[in-house]
């Protein structure tokens, strides 16, 4: 995914499903427009973690 496309999730007021190696996640957040990276909440698992934005499917 690009991350202008991972904005536009952040900003959305709709519900848009996020995938991260075939599992549902949540967008949390950005850390930095520099290093690609976003926090994700896993929606079966509760753990938050760190993501290459590019892994990240819709």
């Amino acid at each position: 995914m690009e991350k202008e496309r991972v904005k536009e999730i952040l900003n959305s007021k709709g519900f848009i499903e996020v995938r991260y190696k075939n599992k549902p996640v949540y967008l949390e957040g950005i850390g930095t427009d520099q290093d690609g990276k976003i926090l994700v909440k896993d929606l079966t698992t509760s753990e938050k973690f760190n993501v290459d934005i590019r892994e990240l499917t819709t």
